[in-house]
């Protein structure tokens, strides 16, 4: 014969303990990035179009929430999608990215991109369009999507970035740092010439108004591309076209471990819980020991040895080894248990590799 009803709340929380910290970086792009980390913009580069200039990055993190890089590259392009359109030599340029960050992030095949401008089009060039008959050039441009930074945004159905060799994509044309005067030296996307005011050195060209414009650099927004990633891990992308593909957003994600919880009282209907949650259960028996199942991103995980220890509280502490969170920081699990009509527990579990 059942005893009394107990209803069991059980309060399920789960936090990274590795905290706060600041990542640092390094983001190449020929010729022009804008950089967000988590919805919010956290660099633009200052020199717009030559020299082919690396920059050093740095943002906050809190430690415990999923982690959205997004990065717009522009390849300098006019309407016509050539530049170099007033030097008699006009020429399609090629894009790249590249960048690699102190998290262990860095550009891989795995990164997602969207191709917000195209050109010149296939149809243009079937048309006529060449280097010497730019009027007949169109290029496709297709828009940003609307918050397509932000976290939530949705863009797992995006094109796979293409990885091109360091020979393929290239390093550009190096900048130099020269005190006094800043990032040397800036050309014109229109014909070659250096740029004349502030001795061609931090400053840009500006295509709506077709004047040169002083820019605000760095000496740490001022490195050599490939004296600052050439030995790095990371691999060039760009779109399926290295040459027409002119302006690209780029997406990565890393999604932290997802546990899921389940805890049987006996005959009693099993309890899932994934990450936080509030739940309620009801147990029939009088007496039963409740068990616990462990699930880490799908996989279910064999039954860990386990170390009982006591907290302050005099509640019971339970260190479960042997399992393989993809994070590399240990996570806490507290579980709390309130009985109606039986003892009071409490306990937490500490998750650990």
């Amino acid at each position: 014969m059942h005893g009394p009803t107990t209803v069991f709340l059980l309060v399920l929380v789960l936090a990274h303990v590795s905290g706060a910290e600041t990542i640092t970086g390094i983001i190449y792009c020929d010729n022009y990035f804008e950089f967000y980390f988590n919805g919010e913009l956290i660099q633009k580069d200052p020199m717009t179009f030559t020299p082919h200039n690396a920059v050093e990055v740095s943002f906050g993190w809190d430690g415990v929430s999923d982690k959205h890089y997004a990065i717009l590259c522009q390849d300098y392009a006019s309407e016509s999608g050539y530049e170099y359109i007033d030097g008699g030599r006009p020429q399609l340029g090629d894009g790249a990215l590249i960048a690699e960050f102190s998290d262990g992030t860095v550009t891989t095949p795995e990164w997602k991109l969207f191709v917000a401008n195209h050109g010149p089009t296939e149809e243009s060039e079937q048309a006529g369009c060449d280097g010497n008959n730019l009027d007949l050039c169109e290029v496709q441009e297709n828009g940003n999507p609307v918050n397509w930074a932000a976290e939530d945004f949705d863009y797992y159905q995006w094109e796979d970035a293409t990885v091109y060799s360091a020979n393929e994509a290239g390093w550009g044309r190096a900048p130099t740092w020269e005190e006094g005067l800043g990032c040397c030296t800036a050309t014109s996307p229109l014909d070659r010439s250096t740029l004349t005011l502030n001795n061609g050195c931090s400053v840009n060209y500006d295509p709506e108004t077709g004047q040169e414009v002083m820019a605000t650099v760095s000496e740490s927004e001022c490195l050599s591309p490939r004296d600052v990633l050439g030995d790095s891990v990371a691999v060039f992308l760009w779109g399926s076209d290295l040459e027409k593909d002119n302006r690209i957003l780029f997406r990565y994600s890393i999604l932290l471990d997802t546990y899921s919880f389940e805890l049987d009282f006996g005959n009693s209907t099993s309890m899932n819980a994934t990450n936080t949650s509030n739940v309620e259960m009801t147990n029939e028996e009088e007496e039963s020991t409740p068990s616990l199942d462990i699930t880490i991103n799908g996989e279910p995980q064999e039954e860990p040895e386990v170390e009982k220890t006591v907290d302050s509280n005099d509640g019971e502490v339970a260190k479960l080894g042997g399992l393989n969170p993809a994070s590399s920081s240990p996570l806490h699990l507290r579980l709390q248990a309130f009985a109606v009509g039986a003892a009071f527990m409490v306990g937490s579990i500490v998750l650990q590799h």
